[in-house]
């Protein structure tokens, strides 16, 4: 591997980690001579438990030239074939850090209602509510982040007689540390001085982030938070402290490992649950 040098220009070196050795860019045609026979082991859809994906899952790992057929059929190895790369810098780390320049300084606040691109038409068929309607919403007064707790509350909560589909995706909310910070951020906005555009956001993290007052599973069955007696995470503690809401933690593959939600020791869930599919990531977590 040829070493990775700080790209340069006359003055100022722009960005960093950036592979050293200039390449043509080339257009490499894109073929779709074979379909990739891997996506039987994902039929149907939703979770490894039908009676044809558990078989095909099990043929795969019991038999090497399996293996080796959906390999090749996939087209994993056509990449070596490539002359187009030949003599491209191997990346094992994909970060290319940018440099501050000589006028450059850095924002005051980077959760500023001027940093947020207009989104599309609120009335598009399918559009998620974004960050900017939350804000919009609470600027206008239409609603409050307490008004929007109280509505979500019973839509997530584990803790109740009669769960909803949607709580399958939390491992544990506390309603009482919601409830106040949602109250605190409704004041703000009252008094005209949110923290920024995330101040009443609501956002949940995986059960593998430290949350003081939460206990920490990992997708297991054994605490390893102590009674959920640490600090916060400080990824988590960045969004608290301008203002969005922790509504809970979610639901992961146990020590995050395993397929469509299947070893999650607490939600064992489809990813249909839902009827929708936004991400592959664990548990319903993000459905």
């Amino acid at each position: 591997m040829r070493p990775i040098q700080t790209s340069s220009t006359t003055q100022h070196p722009r960005l960093t980690t950036y592979p050293s050795k200039p390449h043509h860019q080339e257009t490499i045609p894109c073929s779709r001579e074979r379909c990739c026979n891997i996506f039987l082991l994902c039929e149907p859809r939703g979770t490894l438990n039908h009676p044809i994906a558990i078989a095909n899952k099990h043929s795969v790992a019991a038999v090497p030239f399996v293996q080796s057929y959906l390999w090749s059929n996939a087209g994993f190895a056509s990449l070596r074939n490539l002359k187009e790369i030949d003599g491209v810098d191997i990346r094992y780390d994909p970060t290319v850090i940018p440099l501050a320049q000589p006028n450059d300084s850095a924002p005051t606040n980077y959760t500023d209602p001027s940093n947020l691109r207009a989104p599309p038409d609120s009335g598009a068929n399918g559009r998620f509510h974004s960050i900017k309607d939350f804000h919009d919403a609470y600027l206008s007064g239409a609603l409050t982040p307490s008004d929007f707790v109280e509505q979500l509350l019973p839509l997530i909560r584990r803790d109740v007689a009669q769960r909803t589909p949607y709580s399958t995706a939390f491992m544990d909310s506390k309603v009482e540390l919601i409830r106040a910070a949602a109250e605190a951020s409704t004041q703000r906005y009252k008094q005209g001085q949110p923290l920024g555009v995330l101040d009443g956001v609501p956002f949940g993290v995986k059960d593998d982030v430290q949350v003081k007052g939460y206990k920490r599973y990992v997708g297991a069955r054994h605490d390893v938070s102590n009674g959920g007696v640490g600090e916060t995470s400080w990824c988590a503690r960045a969004l608290e402290n301008e203002g969005a809401i922790l509504v809970g933690t979610l639901t992961m593959h146990e020590l995050g490992m395993g397929e469509c939600c299947m070893k999650a020791s607490y939600n064992p869930t489809e990813l249909t649950i839902l009827q929708i599919q936004p991400t592959t990531t664990p548990s319903g977590a993000h459905q």
